[in-house]
């Protein structure tokens, strides 16, 4: 397990819980998508619609960006303003969007793909471990940092190796 920011706890947490209820052959269903954090204001579900019509997304991307970032989500939707690729998704089968990666650049001081693919959001925690998203992440992640075509392969590969550390663990059955 690895630590990370509070926008990816939650899906650790719902890994672990089943993991961990699979291993004891225990039928409990996690709830910590459904219980709202300490102090943070829910955000309903008529905001999260007129944002997904004023923006052109889908309501599926709103509502996992205010689940990511709670009533802060329109943070990362202000930047559609000024990046028009910004909602274009990181990952065919994610929801995240390329604003995202913006977003932990210039609020969350992100200065690796791997930090924002494993703490900055869950892609790194699903089943390509943020592989699909790797190139575009760390095209967008290097233009606002401005990373030479070296230094973005560099952290590429960094990562490439990074996730092959838990398909080995995987593979070991240890998952």
């Amino acid at each position: 397990m690895l630590g990370g920011k509070i926008t990816a706890y939650r899906a650790v947490a719902e890994q672990t819980a089943d993991l961990v209820c699979h291993k004891l052959s225990a039928k409990s269903p996690c709830t910590t998508a459904e219980v709202s954090l300490p102090g943070a204001p829910i955000v309903p579900q008529q905001s999260l619609q007129q944002a997904a019509n004023e923006r052109g997304l889908t309501l599926d991307t709103v509502s996992h960006l205010a689940s990511l970032y709670g009533s802060r989500f329109s943070q990362v939707l202000d930047i559609l303003n000024s990046n028009p690729k910004g909602a274009q998704r990181l990952c065919p089968h994610c929801q995240d969007i390329v604003a995202q990666v913006q977003h932990a650049v210039e609020q969350e001081g992100a200065l690796t793909i791997e930090d924002f693919l494993l703490r900055r959001s869950a892609m790194g925690l699903s089943p390509c471990q943020g592989l699909d998203a790797l190139n575009l992440g760390a095209s967008e992640m290097g233009r606002l940092l401005g990373w030479s075509y070296a230094e973005q392969q560099r952290q590429e590969d960094a990562y490439r190796s990074q996730a092959a550390l838990g398909q080995r663990f995987r593979s070991a059955g240890l998952a």
